[in-house]
């Protein structure tokens, strides 16, 4: 699968403060403009086309997902569950761990433990080399280690249905399908696992 992100080893994304930085930058480009009394035609049919936007949203709500790939699955993440992304270097392993948990990491000053993904959800399937750390808005914080990025999507409620299939057992933790045959992550589900439960929501 075709991987349309590239990160440096080192670097993490952090979508709070993407988030952020856009809504800054937009905020001062708008005050700037606005000024000029040459822009305001342009502002103003901008915003009419921002309303007109709205309106037509009321009735298409779309939420943003991450695509993604591990153990030959097609995955996706609801954003809003994404703390941060980091590449996957390696992780310092913990005696008589289970074979899901990779190891800890340390992650702007935490130790955070890493699950292999695929191994906690009984996918069949092995364990690839290298990969990317989602890091999960849980209390406290979770890495589950991937495959592959693919790109992010924006998706409607009508998108997905419910599983009729459940050859591989996952029906507790993706429970839903789009017609594309890719699988949501339910995270509320999944932090229920034997292995989270003293994990929650954040």
């Amino acid at each position: 699968m075709t991987d349309n992100y590239q990160y440096h080893s080192q670097k993490t994304l952090d979508w709070d403060a993407v988030r952020q930085h856009l809504q800054a930058s937009e905020a001062l480009l708008k005050q700037s403009a606005s000024r000029k009394p040459e822009n305001w035609p342009e502002l103003l049919t901008h915003r009419a086309r921002q309303l007109q936007n709205r309106e037509q949203l009321e009735h298409v709500k779309t939420k943003p997902f991450l695509a993604f790939e591990t153990f030959g699955q097609d995955l996706l993440l609801d954003v809003n569950d994404l703390k941060a992304v980091k590449t996957y270097q390696s992780c310092t392993s913990l005696p008589s761990a289970p074979a899901e948990l990779l190891g800890v990491v340390q992650h702007r000053g935490q130790i955070l433990s890493v699950l292999e993904l695929g191994r906690l959800l009984g996918l069949p399937g092995s364990v690839s080399s290298g990969g990317y750390i989602l890091f999960i808005r849980s209390q406290p914080v979770i890495g589950l280690r991937i495959a592959s990025l693919t790109e992010i999507v924006q998706l409607e409620a009508q998108a997905f249905q419910t599983r009729q299939d459940n050859p591989d057992n996952t029906a507790n933790y993706l429970s839903q399908v789009t017609l594309n045959g890719q699988l949501k992550l339910d995270i509320d589900r999944l932090l229920t696992h034997p292995l989270l439960h003293s994990t929650a929501r954040i």
